[in-house]
Formats: C-alpha cells, structure tokens, sequence
C-alpha cells in the first residue's frame, strides 16, 4: 500500500489531538488515519512504536485523571472539522424546544434538585470543597457550585430571593468585583438524554465597547425583581467559563455557522479567554440586548464512574459564600458606562 511504502521510506510519523478520544496519525504531509480511543487520553503524551519493515505503527496514550487541570477543557472542546463544519467532542446535543418543562409542583420539592445537583461531585471532589474553600485551588469543583447556584437559583430555592426565581445572573471576577457575562435564563426543563436537567439561556458576553452600547438597558438591570445574582469566580474558573461556553452554545444550536464565522476566520475556539473579551462567534445572535446574546444549554457537570468514585448519598444546597444579590448590580457610575460592568459587596 501507498502506507506501507511511505513508513519504509523513513517518513515522518507524528500524532496530533483531535478531540478528548480521538487522534489523527499523520505519514508525512500527505497521509493520516484518524484514530479513536474508548476513553479521553491524553493526546499531548502519546508515545509510538514504529515497525517500518513490518509496516505497523503502535499509538499508545495514557487515560485522564480527573484531578487533571486539563481534561475537562478537552471533554468541552469544541472541533472544526476539515470541511470546516464544526464537532462537538463529548458533550451530545439537545433540542431545548422540545425538551419537557419541569413542572411547577416538581419546582416546589427541593429534595430531588438537592440529590441530583448533590452528585455533580465525586467523592473526591466532596472531600476536596469541604477541606479547602481557595477559589483558585479546584476551578472545576467551583465551576460546578456555580452552577448549581444558577440553576437552584432559577427553580426558586435562592433563600435571598423569598422563593421567586432568579432569571438574572452576573460572572463576576473576585479579585477586582468585575463582571465579565450576563446570563438571562427562561426555562428549567428535563434532559432526556442525559436523565438530567438542562436550563434554556442566553448569554451576553461583556466588552467595552458593548457595556456602552447596552448602558440604558443594563441600567434597567438594577430594578429588576428579584435583582441580578452575582456568582464569584477565580482567575481559573473564569477561563473555565470562557471554554465552556462555545460548548454550551454548540449543543443547542438550531442556527447555521456563517462563511464569516469567527471561529473559522480566526482559527480558534473561544475567540478570548480574556476578562473583557468575547469568546463566542456572532452566528447566532438574534434589538437592546437581543442582536449581542447566543443561545446556550446549562446543565449541570457530573464525574465520569470509570475515572472517579461517585458519592453514595450525594445532597447539596445553595451556597451563599460566592454569590451576591442586591439592586446595586451591574454598577454604571453617573449614566456613563465604565470600561466593564461592575458588581457590589452586598450580601445575598
């Protein structure tokens, strides 16, 4: 085969990650296989043995961990295919319009939200958030709080909100109390899928520029009822967040990518993972807030059973060390805009 004679020739032989599960072997500019592994490797450690006489090649990847920094980037990386199409990796699809809603007397029992949410940690992660509060230690164990702050939130079970749902969330950086990301959530509906629960969204990346384009209606943002909950995030589970979202973007999308599309244009996916830059294409922007906001699909994060123990009697609650709700978010000093938008330090 035109294989067999290219690896006698000596051709180079090298390996380039794909996804979290799948590899392309390539023989020199010209000739690859794509490759695919049962479970997500780690593609930048593969090792090779090369039979030329013979005419094999042997690609041998370690598996993730899950402590690994890294894994869950490449579990919610979004792929471009050669045809310029884009993939989803490991995160399946749904469709949020014809997902169930969850009924108005399920919203009222806690108990089921506080068991499913409660196993979105591994036993390891459980003892690593009751050890260690440092928002900059585990971003992935925060990254999941966060999440079940939006969604707990949303059904009702904020105990600063008296019982109404929150619609109306802020990604606010700790360390200098600066929102990056509104979310503007509609609906909780069932993930049939995933025998899971999926929140229905919008997301309004922040940019300068965009913070003065949008001052009268994030003005109107501070007398909404109930008002804005703010969710704290470290450096890391800020970049967390930027990563994730083209993933979340991607799995409910309806839309077509344009020929203009961002992600094609500039090769890379997020944009930004910067504070004030935006990591989404505009292809599916849909009037104030509407032509700047991307649909997403929120679900909750749960471990892997074949790389981490999962807890037995899992149960959690919302937590109020992160988060902040009050009149006084986004802050827009004196009707002029400042570079970004600001949250407070009031209590929730």
């Amino acid at each position: 085969s035109e294989e067999a004679k290219a690896l006698a020739s000596g051709i180079l032989v090298a390996v380039a990650p794909v996804s979290s599960s799948t590899v392309i072997l390539k023989l020199g500019d010209t000739l690859s296989r794509r490759l695919v592994f049962p479970f997500p490797v780690q593609s930048s450690n593969c090792k090779t043995r090369i039979a030329r006489k013979s005419s094999w090649i042997e690609v041998e990847a370690p598996i993730y961990v899950a402590p690994q920094p890294d894994a869950f980037d490449m579990w919610t990386k979004v792929h471009t295919k050669p045809d310029g199409s884009l993939s989803l990796g490991s995160i399946p699809r749904v469709n949020l319009d014809v997902q169930p809603a969850v009924s108005s007397a399920t919203k009222k029992d806690q108990g089921w939200l506080n068991l499913l949410m409660g196993g979105t940690l591994s036993e390891t992660e459980k003892y690593l958030k009751d050890h260690n509060q440092d928002l900059s230690t585990h971003p992935k164990i925060d990254l999941k709080e966060s999440l079940n702050i939006i969604i707990q939130s949303f059904a009702g079970f904020n105990p600063k909100a008296k019982g109404r749902p929150v619609q109306n969330f802020q990604l606010t950086l700790s360390r200098n109390n600066s929102c990056h990301t509104l979310i503007f959530v509609s609906g909780l509906h069932h993930d049939l899928d995933l025998g899971s629960v999926v929140l229905d969204a919008w997301v309004l990346p922040l940019t300068t520029d965009r913070v003065q384009k949008l001052a009268p209606g994030l003005q109107g943002l501070l007398s909404a009822e109930p008002p804005p909950v703010g969710v704290y995030l470290s450096d890391r589970e800020s970049t967390m967040w930027k990563r994730l979202l083209p993933a979340l973007a991607e799995r409910c999308r309806t839309w077509n990518h344009k020929a203009s599309c961002e992600y094609r244009n500039k090769g890379q996916i997020p944009l930004s993972i910067e504070e004030d830059q935006n990591p989404l294409c505009g292809c599916g922007r849909w009037a104030l807030f509407a032509k700047y906001v991307t649909r997403i699909a929120i679900v909750p994060v749960f471990p892997v059973p074949y790389m981490e123990s999962l807890m037995r009697f899992p149960n959690t609650e919302v937590s109020t060390a992160r988060t902040v709700q009050g009149s006084q978010s986004p802050i827009l000093q004196q009707g002029v805009p400042k570079g970004r938008v600001e949250g407070t330090q009031g209590e929730m």
